[in-house]
């Protein structure tokens, strides 16, 4: 994750498996997150990284 997110929960809306919650700033629950990177493209800031 990436300072730059402001919390807008674009990823969170894109994520299908529920992997993302947005308190203040987005958490990745590496659990459920397929590494599909839907996240990554529907964030306006460029702000996610998935490892």
């Amino acid at each position: 994750m990436r300072d730059s997110c402001v919390g807008c929960s674009f990823c969170k809306l894109s994520c299908r498996f529920d992997a993302i919650e947005v308190l203040g700033k987005a958490e990745i629950d590496h659990e459920r997150c397929t590494l599909c990177r839907r996240c990554i493209s529907y964030c306006p800031l460029s702000a996610l990284v998935v490892e």
